[in-house]
């Protein structure tokens, strides 16, 4: 489940997770739950969620020992109270209510109400929350359990409501619970929201047979216009401005509608963002062609993390430029901000560095370029002259080294160096541990940036030797690709087998402190016994984490394949931000700039010029 996260945030996490045989199946014909328009005054979903029963999510073998310390929170929290001095007693009852409510499976449906009186303390949402039962007796069991605890605590009695649910008296918007057919429902002004259609637990795109666990449909619209309603109120300027990024971008239509599903050996998820493709094509960013096996050529097959795309970077600039524009339309202004920049700086953005760029970019780190861990890192960008490409950064070298005599006295310089015919540009602190070493190298085809020197040498030698092995002959890639990489736009690899050792120790460390939590020091029956699997075992049959990105009509698509349980992929995310320490990095880079700003006050300014 862990590998969901980045499909999860934006749409700019087009690189995120993995690949399943793709159908020809029609995906345009996705719709909102309800088709109300919040910019005509109605009300419509900003999200919902419907989550399976959480004993689905541990249901691996190599999970049990998770589920046992779930088992056991209940018996643990019992206990606080009376460990806690002069904290009052819980009733049982409560705790046991409250885990059995957060275990069941569920459903969540949220929305705002368009010109909601909020000064008149109107709320301005409408929620409705499902916890689904294995039977009608079951529902309304739930339900007399739910109302003993309420009356415990001194709720007032519901009402008779509609629909055959319970109605709070009292309070500033309609809430109404009960137990319906097989479900314990609370509405809060549900009925503001309109109907709804069910929320389906799955995508044409997933594996038949696999059990279904997670669905999701966010759509920005309602939320867009919350805000838009808000920013006119404040700044109607500002307001026509953020209004014409919104329909540029299409931001008032997006939506993002996921289904995750696993078996014995994967979990699996699907990512839409209807119409988004389509969006892209308009607004003149939509990229040409799909990757193809020489876009891989340059990534060792010893790679520990992968990310490979294809982007319209022209298309993308041209698209902010408008922005710009639009920004400096707003101040009376005129005039294309590249040629001002260049005036300025006598670098031109669009001449000088975007029309040297192709369409193919991304990042990795191997065992080739320094280990795999975050040394290792490197950026590649596919160039169309490399001549030019040269030229650029040698100008840039030469500003940069401009800036940094002045304002740096020194201590950052930008020295060229080459190495089997091959130019580098290596920016170095002379004087300060800054603890690395960006590198740039270019040659006919690509520019590389090292997160070290090594790292670039590594990548220039990788790229330059043909038939060298490369990311698509990892088979632990392969087996993940079972549609091989025909008509993706995207595609991200992470080795979880490696980063599952990588990160043991920690994970170890983290099960330890989940057992002793769950324990008791008065019954020594109450153990959750070895909470993470032996090594050996846990790294049995590990399968690597690989999510590829496609267009699919007007869809913007993205499937993930990744492991089956849920400790490895804890695991290997341990293992992950272990090599791939930056924010152990970002200490260390603060102090180098507090100790370069102390130097600077004491050292007399001088002007250096022998680079």
């Amino acid at each position: 489940m862990l590998h969901l996260l980045p499909a999860l945030l934006a749409p700019a996490t087009f690189h995120a997770l993995p690949p399943v045989p793709a159908p020809q199946a029609d995906p345009t014909a996705h719709a909102r739950p309800n088709a109300a328009d919040p910019a005509h005054g109605a009300a419509q979903d900003l999200f919902q969620v419907r989550l399976e029963r959480m004993g689905e999510l541990c249901r691996h073998p190599k999970d049990q020992g998770l589920a046992r310390v779930f088992g056991l929170l209940q018996a643990r929290l019992a206990e606080l109270p009376g460990e806690v001095p002069g904290a009052p007693p819980i009733d049982p009852a409560w705790i046991a209510l409250a885990g059995d409510l957060s275990a069941a499976a569920k459903s969540v449906r949220f929305g705002f109400k368009p010109g909601a009186d909020i000064n008149g303390m109107e709320p301005p949402f409408y929620m409705s929350l499902s916890v689904h039962n294995e039977s009608e007796a079951a529902a309304s069991a739930l339900e007399g359990r739910v109302l003993a605890v309420l009356r415990s605590l001194g709720a007032p009695e519901f009402e008779s409501g509609a629909q055959g649910l319970m109605a709070l008296p009292g309070t500033p918007m309609p809430v109404h619970f009960g137990a319906t057919g097989s479900d314990l429902r609370l509405d809060v002004d549900a009925a503001a929201g309109g109907d709804a259609a069910p929320l389906a637990l799955g995508d044409e795109l997933l594996p038949k047979g696999a059990r279904a666990l997670l669905s999701m449909q966010f759509d920005y619209a309602p939320l867009v216009a919350m805000m838009m309603e808000q920013i006119e109120r404040d700044d109607p300027r500002a307001a026509q401005l953020i209004g014409g990024i919104v329909q540029r971008f299409g931001l008032d239509e997006l939506s993002i509608h996921l289904a995750s599903a696993s078996d014995a050996e994967r979990s699996y998820a699907v990512t839409r963002f209807p119409g988004f493709a389509e969006t892209l094509r308009a607004n003149g960013m939509a990229v040409d062609g799909t990757l193809t096996t020489s876009d891989f050529s340059i990534v060792p097959r010893d790679a520990t993390w992968a990310a490979v795309s294809k982007a319209n970077v022209a298309g993308m600039f041209e698209a902010l430029l408008g922005l710009a524009r639009d920004a400096m339309a707003m101040q009376g202004m005129e005039g294309d901000p590249v040629e001002m920049i260049a005036g300025m700086t006598g670098f031109n953005l669009r001449d000088d560095f975007i029309s040297i760029l192709g369409d193919t970019y991304g990042m990795y780190a191997s065992d080739t370029t320094g280990g795999g861990g975050m040394m290792s890192t490197v950026l590649f960008m596919q160039v169309r002259d490399a001549e030019r490409a040269i030229e650029t950064r040698e100008r840039l070298d030469e500003m940069l080294n401009g800036v940094a005599a002045l304002q740096m006295q020194g201590y950052m310089q930008v020295r060229a160096w080459s190495e089997d015919g091959v130019d580098y540009a290596t920016m170095m602190f002379p004087g300060l541990p800054v603890p690395m070493e960006p590198t740039i190298a270019i040659t006919d085809q690509w520019m590389f940036v090292g997160a070290s020197s090594g790292a670039a040498v590594e990548a220039v030698r990788q790229a330059r030797t043909p038939g060298a092995p490369n990311l698509l002959d990892h088979p632990a890639l392969r087996a993940q690709l079972p549609g091989g990489i025909a008509g993706i736009q995207s595609l991200s690899f992470q080795d979880s087998a490696r980063y599952v050792r990588d990160g043991y120790g920690s994970m170890r460390m983290v099960a330890s402190a989940l057992a002793n939590g769950v324990r008791s020091r008065l019954d020594g029956m109450r153990d959750a016994g070895q909470v993470l699997p032996p090594f050996q075992e846990l790294v049995q049959g590990v399968q690597a984490t690989v999510t590829v990105g496609r267009t699919m009509g007007n869809d913007w698509v993205i499937e993930s394949r990744a492991d089956a349980s849920m400790v490895v992929s804890m695991t290997a995310l341990c293992g992950w931000l272990q090599s791939n320490g930056v924010m152990l990095a970002l200490p260390m880079l603060a102090g180098v700039g507090a100790s370069q700003q102390a130097i600077a006050r004491d050292v007399p300014s001088e002007v250096y010029t022998d680079f």
